[in-house]
């Protein structure tokens, strides 16, 4: 059998303890993982057996003064648990990017629940619905593992499920020590808190650019039953237009291809590149625009106060994206880590959402040095969240909250830090694009006529 898994894929690989990554990678069997009340998880646990670097390293003579070959790379006992995108499933991922993360520690793939060969007896809706239940799923994976402490990589919308996976149990009680978020968001922002973001940190008032919904939706949403309609989804979404880009693209699509060919081969084993296709009304497609959909959309609160889920999530978090994303911008990147307690941020050049399968060795290894950095002395930031004014007892939709009674050092004209709001993508006038996206904003602009509204909103319809 071991022959037969040291195939013609791994011949121009010369690290030799990468490639015996990419083997397991390869050879790996999926296993199933009961939780809930009828949830069947397809799952696969990837790990280096204990010594099996080092019989490497003696086969290959690491050390001598005779061969460049370096020391064994040193692991990590802490899993990592990698949940995925948008409609698709573990075999989507890059086995390079898998590879180069699996010198460093244990992963743990799965299928998302009615992705895949995940499947469940119970309504797609309470869980596909909310970024919310994706993230207690993915915490309910780990426990039915038996893992004590773990990191969670995300990406996309797996990104806004992990970020959540910080807060259950509870966030003083999770189990989560570090979190990956790659090409995702925070859940929606209100006007304040994003005036907060822009001024913050650095000082660095980047613009909250926006992606374009009906072009993301309609490449996004391609069919992905047949190959080529998979890989036609990916380009125009996940690659830049680039000559670098759509090399990556060719390569990444290369590689998924060829691992699924042979895993095909193994014992009870059935890959599948491609897209989850469900279009029933309440089916698993929908569900998961209807969770997408939800977390770019504020909830209703009491006092007509916003309370930021991210300010909650006190793990060290690094946010990844590529530069040129154009269904999650990098400018939301930046504005999530403005959110987050303990932040750090990555940005990569001349690419996508896929910036992952663009540049696999290096954000593999990025993720490494973030995850195996002690972060134990670091102290949480002062968040924009923390200088929103405190929200009354009793308070309507609108106008904005009242300033804070006036001191001494400060007298009663000292104007409220909400009452003005000058950055133009929440100009006091609202732009056409500021009314069909008025979930984003939460309140209406202050000093804005509700008839001036109405004409604004007929001469939109035309």
């Amino acid at each position: 059998m071991h022959d037969q898994n040291k195939p013609e894929l791994f011949a121009e690989v010369a690290d030799p303890y990468l490639r015996h990554c990419l083997q397991i990678v390869q050879t790996t069997l999926t296993n199933f993982v009961y939780i809930g009340s009828g949830a069947k998880i397809a799952y696969r646990w990837l790990n280096v057996e204990v010594d099996a670097f080092l019989q490497i390293a003696a086969e290959n003579g690491a050390g001598s003064s005779s061969t460049p070959l370096p020391q064994p790379p040193r692991r990590s006992e802490v899993p990592l648990l990698l949940h995925c995108d948008f409609r698709a499933g573990m075999d989507m991922w890059d086995p390079l990017f898998l590879a180069h993360l699996l010198k460093a520690r244990p992963l743990i793939i799965f299928d998302p629940c009615h992705c895949g060969r995940s499947v469940s007896n119970r309504d797609t809706r309470p869980y596909m619905g909310s970024f919310y239940k994706w993230a207690k799923h993915a915490v309910a994976i780990a426990d039915s593992l038996g893992m004590a402490e773990y990191d969670v990589l995300g990406f996309a919308m797996g990104g806004a499920a992990a970020l959540l996976t910080a807060l259950y149990p509870s966030p003083a009680t999770t189990r989560v020590r570090k979190i990956v978020a790659a090409a995702t968001t925070g859940p929606a922002i209100s006007a304040r808190l994003y005036e907060e973001c822009s001024r913050s940190s650095m000082s660095i008032a980047w613009p909250r650019d926006d992606w374009n919904l009906m072009n993301a939706s309609r490449l996004s949403l391609n069919d992905g039953n047949r190959p080529e309609e998979v890989k036609q989804a990916m380009k125009h979404t996940f690659f830049t237009e680039s000559q670098a880009g759509q090399q990556a693209l060719e390569q990444h699509w290369e590689r998924i291809n060829s691992f699924a060919q042979y895993r095909s081969k193994l014992p009870s084993e059935a890959p599948f590149i491609g897209l989850l296709e469900d279009r029933r009304e309440l089916g698993p497609l929908r569900c998961q625009r209807l969770a997408w959909r939800s977390w770019e959309t504020l909830p209703q609160q009491r006092g007509g106060a916003y309370t930021d889920p991210m300010a909650k999530v006190n793990v060290p978090v690094l946010v990844m994206n590529g530069i040129n994303n154009t269904l999650i911008p990098a400018s939301r990147s930046w504005e999530l880590m403005c959110r987050l307690p303990k932040p750090a941020l990555n940005l990569y050049e001349d690419s996508g959402a896929g910036f992952i399968w663009q540049y696999p060795e290096r954000v593999a290894k990025d993720i490494n040095y973030f995850l195996d950095y002690d972060h134990s002395h670091l102290q949480p930031q002062v968040l924009p969240s923390a200088s929103l004014p405190t929200p009354t007892a009793a308070m309507p939709n609108y106008p904005p909250m009242s300033p804070p009674a006036p001191t001494s050092q400060a007298k009663a004209s000292t104007p409220s830090p909400v009452a003005n709001i000058s950055h133009p993508y929440f100009s006091n006038t609202p732009t056409g694009h500021a009314q069909t996206h008025q979930p984003y904003l939460h309140n209406v602009p202050p000093n804005f006529h509700p008839l001036e509204h109405e004409r604004l909103q007929r001469a939109s319809k035309l």
